[in-house]
């Protein structure tokens, strides 16, 4: 949550708060006499200020100024792309430490019927070759367990910068200025 106190009418205020957020490519969801939310941003973004995220702006009357306080939520389609992300990361590297293992096995003497089966689908039962499967399947696991730990980590950055944008429109209305 930001806020700011600026020298304007709680009116010129949101008109002013409407145009920057225009200007900088946002679109307008909802208006009300006190209160602005706009959208901004794409599903697939990469930083803060460019993933999709709705942000509402709510002015009211401040001593001699406007009092502007913003709240910014990530859109559900941003979040919903992001878990599926994540989900099928975890999925494939569940998926493939199981088949990793049971072709390691395999190559043992004491695989399954579905590590045979990969190996027939690859066109190679030799247990030495299926030792190598295995490690190129066990790095395959290591790269999606790591794209997941990373997902998370980058939503929880998302997460504790979403008022960044809000920021920046906040910076450009005029300040109220020190009262003596």
């Amino acid at each position: 949550m930001k806020e700011k106190i600026v020298a304007l009418s709680p009116e010129e205020t949101l008109s002013q708060i409407k145009n920057i957020a225009l200007s900088k490519d946002c679109s307008i969801i909802n208006e009300e006499p006190s209160k602005v939310v706009v959208r901004h941003g794409v599903v697939f973004g990469y930083s803060p200020t460019t993933i999709s995220k709705l942000i509402s702006f709510q002015v009211a009357y401040h001593n001699s100024g406007t009092r502007i306080t913003s709240d910014t939520s990530l859109a559900i389609s941003q979040m919903v792309v992001q878990i599926l992300g994540i989900a099928l990361l975890s999925i494939f590297a569940v998926f493939g430490w199981w088949l990793a293992t049971d072709v390691r096995a395999y190559a043992e003497g004491l695989g399954s019927d579905l590590a045979r089966s990969f190996l027939e689908l690859v066109r190679n039962t030799d247990p030495h070759q299926a030792i190598k499967i295995a490690g190129t399947i066990e790095i395959i696991v290591y790269v999606c367990g790591i794209g997941a730990v990373l997902s998370v980590l980058e939503e929880i950055y998302y997460y504790l910068k979403r008022d960044t944008f809000a920021g920046r429109i906040l910076r450009l209305l005029p300040t109220l200025p020190p009262q003596k």
